[in-house]
Parts: C-alpha cells; structure tokens; sequence
C-alpha cells in the first residue's frame, strides 16, 4: 500500500506459498479486527496531506485500516480474502467474504462466466452471468433449474450454514466493473431489480428498422409471445435447439448470409442480431423455412453395420430387466417397419433398453436409434455404436443435417426410436416434447407410435445409481398415429396426449 511506503508483506524467494501474499517485513505488526487487517509500524505514514478527517477515518492509534480483510496463518504468512467494505454482514454478526462464495461456486460449475454474492433482506444471494457457449454445448436450456440443482444446492450441500445462498438470479449481460476488472458492488441491486422488472409494465422503446421488425414478427409466430429488444434468445424466449435451426434458416434464407451455428451466443439479443443483419446482409426476401425442401437436399449417411451383437445384447437385458424388475410390454402389435417410436425419457441408456426389449429381433435389425456426439467418446464406444445401429450425430452443431439423416433412414424404410423430451423432470411428470419427431414424421408421411413407460421413476428416481429391485414397469406401444391432416403442433399434441393418459392411469 502507498500509505505502507509501500510494502507490508514481501514473497521471499524459496519462501512462497501459493494463495498467500508473503510474510511480514522486518518491524511491522498486525493484528485483525473482526477480521479486517490492521497494521503498524515505521512504514505507516503520518497520514494525508491536508486530510484530516480522511486521516483520522485509517488512522487509529498509530495503526492503519488497511481495508482489506484476510489473516494470518500458522507461519506467518498472511492470507487476503476479500475488501472490509464489500463483507456482508448479517443481522446475526455473521461476517461474509463474498468473494469466498463466487470462489467456491465458480468451482463448484463450469456454467458460470461470472458471479456476484450480495445481501439481500439478511439472506445471501447471488447474480449470475451464464457461460452460454458451455450451456449450448450441454444441450441445456432450461437455465433456472439447471441453475438451481447442478450449481447452486451442490454448493449449499458443503457450505457452511452462514454461508448458504438464498436465492439466486441470472443476469443477460456481464456484471458491472471498474476499468480493473473489479465488480461494482454496490450496482448489484439495481442490476437485479432491472432485471426483474416486467417489460409490458415498463418496456423500452423499440426499434422500427426493417430487419428488426421481420425478425420480431418471425419470433413472435414461433413463440407466441411479445417480443422486446433487449430480449435474450434462450434466457427470455428459451430457444431450443430446434428453434435454432429453424431460426437460422429463416435468417439465411431472409437475408442471404451463411450463418455460424453460435450466431445466438455471438448475437444474444434481438436487436443486436438485428443489427448484423442490418449491417450484412445482402439481400431482404422474407421466407418460411420448408422442411420438406431441406430434406431434399443430397446428405451423405453411412449406415452403422448390424452385428449379431445388436439382438444380443438387447435379449440380454431383457432377460436381467425381467429377473431384476417385474417388467411387462403391451401393445407389441403396433410395430411393423417404417415408423417413428417416440417414447418418454426415463433416464439416459435405461430408456432405450426399456423399450427396444419388447421389439422382435427382425424388426430390431432395422431399428435405429441416435446419439449425441459427447455421448459416444473412445475408440471401443464409437465401435460398438457403429455395429449397432446407432447413428451418432453432433445435434447442437449442426441439427439441421442431423435431421436430415434421420430422414434419409425413414426413406430407407428402416425404424426410429426418438426421445421427445428435451431433458427427464425431476418430479417425473412428462416434460414438454419437442418438434423433432413431427417434422420428420409429418415430411415423410410416416406414423409415429407413442410409447408410454409406467413405473419406472419407482425404479429409477433421479440422482440415484443403483436401480431399485421388484418394481413393477409397463412399457405400452399405442396405437400408431397417422400425420395426415396434422401439422407440426397438432401431432405433437397427439402423441404428448396418449403418453399423459397412460401416465396419469397410475
């Protein structure tokens, strides 16, 4: 510090230690009031020129306020932990270093690009700005309850009881900071309450260029709801990734430019993706994406052999699924060739074992299911996946061409099994289904059987590992449902409903 000429503590070479900031000099003392660092010795200054007051304010008895808050360790090494005027401290005493929380949380998760721990009504509580490029890349999209579970109660399950966070809130934009680099605490609030701020109460006044408003009007028909912008692609209007491809379609084929798969990262709001648009397109002809000319387009597939091992393995765990669960199958009649099985998510890997031990092992041949790419990693893995008609394929870089696979085997007249859910709920009940399997149903005119899986999350809760023994579990293949006289959105609905009235027998 200059007011220490200028040192206080000094790294000795071959006396480091790592997260310290040295031992003291010779002559200086400190000590630390309600854990802030005082020190004194002849280094201390006399005090500001002219400064009286600000003198008196760092200045008592002969020993400076250094600010900042730390100790000292067993061997004297002194350890900094946060500044005292950003501590938070509770009605109870409690002093918190908030910058020892977003540590631990930052630790905790690599989903998180920045972190900001405040008080709020005596509670602790934190802002978060999300790493959308790992989010996209986990395939994640519904933020508050990934958010929830996966960062914020892993971290309250270790913290201390003084230190466990509130509540929490996702902010679109980086915090506030100096030019340093150094978060603007005291800004935190408004940044929170903005943010929560309803935008039909008090919006913004909205841009009125030509590519803002075709591309509000587009978003307003494909999510059914006012459109603002300063509206965030996947925190407000939550994106999926099909709506992404959908989306770049639009714009590519709108304003004639060859678009990166990340646009929505690089781009995250309405208006500055308006704004690209504005400044590079080449041309502005607003038209509708049309699946079926997209699945005209020539797409190379090299189908994955079938090995004796496919049927293999499918009647073994048929076998362990009935000797380890009381496991029954209904419907099996509704499963001739060329058609869409699109069964509930139970859990990853059990779900497709659920339902693919029920299918004859000549209709299993020319069963396909896909993977994604971050699933099916190492050389054995990717073996196995390709002798056992399993498509892998990278879905969030480009679905576009995944789909088009997927297209391409229903022409072959080979069978499908997709999952409509984006991701397993945590109280079981059916998540929303997504478009996926209605478009490539819809487009090649074939029908998709509905596949409902009764029990299971008996046997299955989520976060365990072991599965639960003698449950019983009922996988139902209903009857077929035609896409002729449906759209996208009415099929869906469909299938969505002879799922839930299976489910809500029980």
């Amino acid at each position: 510090m200059t007011e220490c000429a200028p040192m206080i503590t000094f790294t000795r070479p071959g006396r480091w230690k790592i997260g310290s900031a040295g031992e003291l000099l010779p002559g200086v003392q400190l000590e630390t009031r309600d854990g802030e660092i005082f020190v004194k010795g002849r280094n201390v200054m006399r005090g500001y020129y002219n400064k009286p007051e600000e003198t008196a304010e760092v200045l008592q008895d002969g020993w400076l306020r250094t600010g900042d808050v730390g100790h000292l360790d067993n061997e004297g090494y002194i350890h900094i932990t946060g500044r005292a005027k950003e501590i938070i401290i509770l009605s109870n005493g409690k002093n918190i270093s908030p910058e020892e929380i977003e540590g631990k949380l930052k630790e905790t998760s690599d989903l998180i690009a920045e972190v900001a721990a405040y008080a709020d009504n005596d509670n602790i509580a934190v802002a978060i700005y999300p790493e959308f490029k790992k989010l996209a890349e986990k395939d994640i999209h519904n933020f508050e309850e990934t958010f929830k579970w996966e960062v914020i109660d892993k971290y309250n399950k270790t913290a201390h009881p003084s230190k466990k966070i509130s509540k929490f809130v996702l902010v679109k934009e980086e915090l506030p900071k100096t030019r340093l680099g150094k978060i603007k605490r005291f800004q935190l609030a408004n940044l929170v309450a903005e943010n929560r701020k309803s935008k039909s109460i008090d919006p913004k006044p909205q841009p009125d260029f030509e590519e803002y408003l075709i591309i509000k009007d587009y978003l307003h028909n494909l999510k059914k709801v006012e459109i603002f912008a300063d509206d965030h692609f996947e925190m407000d209007l939550g994106l999926d990734s099909l709506d992404k491809v959908n989306f770049q379609v639009f714009l590519e084929s709108t304003f004639g430019l060859k678009l990166k798969e990340d646009m929505h990262v690089t781009h995250p709001t309405v208006e500055k993706l308006a704004l690209f648009m504005k400044e590079h397109k080449s041309k502005i002809s607003v038209e509708n994406v049309n699946w079926s000319e997209i699945f005209k387009e020539e797409v190379r597939l090299d189908l994955p052999k079938s090995w004796f091992t496919q049927n293999f393995f499918k009647n073994t765990s048929k076998l362990l699924f009935k000797l380890y669960f009381r496991i029954t199958g209904e419907g099996i009649e509704n499963l001739p060739m060329g058609r869409l099985f699109s069964p509930q998510i139970i859990k990853a890997f059990f779900d497709g074992l659920f339902v693919s031990a029920f299918i004859k092992n000549s209709i299993f041949k020319n069963t396909y299911f896909y993977a994604k790419e971050k699933h099916v990693k190492g050389k054995l893995i990717k073996a196995l996946a390709n002798r056992n008609n399993i498509v892998v394929m990278d879905i969030n870089k480009d679905l576009k061409e995944s789909l088009q696979k997927l297209a391409v085997l229903l022409e072959k007249g080979k069978n499908i099994i997709i999952f409509p859910e984006g991701t397993r709920s945590r109280t079981g009940e059916l998540g929303e289904f997504k478009k996926a399997f209605a478009i490539l149903a819809h487009e090649k005119n074939v029908p998709v059987v509905p596949v409902s899986i009764v029990g299971a999350i008996n046997a299955l809760p989520r976060g365990s590992r072991i599965p639960k023994p003698w449950k019983k579990i009922k996988v139902k293949f209903h009857p077929p449902v035609y896409p002729e006289g449906d759209n996208y959105d009415t099929l869906v609905e469909k299938v969505f409903e002879a799922v839930s009235k299976e489910l809500k027998k029980t």
